[in-house]
């Protein structure tokens, strides 16, 4: 199972991913973004490390699965890009 770098208080859950057989973790993108926050970015550096390097990477079949909650941090033209809402 693939992790990221210091983004473990984010974790919450694991799935068995039923197409690829493989374990994969899952983030809330509000946690993660909150531990790079108290990690000393700020608060738009923390969304855009967060939306360039999580969510615009693909990690293969067992890359992590990132939930989101709310809307708190979440940049509606990053959704739409990645998602196509």
């Amino acid at each position: 199972m693939i992790k990221y770098n210091n983004l473990d208080d984010a974790i919450v859950g694991v799935t068995d991913d039923v197409v690829s057989s493989e374990k994969r973790y899952i983030y809330d993108y509000n946690k993660c973004v909150e531990s790079l926050i108290a990690k000393g970015e700020t608060e738009q550096d923390a969304i855009d490390w967060i939306d360039y390097n999580v969510l615009g990477s693909y990690l293969g079949k067992d890359t992590p699965i990132i939930m989101f909650t709310d809307s708190k941090y979440i940049k509606w033209k990053i959704m739409i890009k990645y998602y196509a809402l």
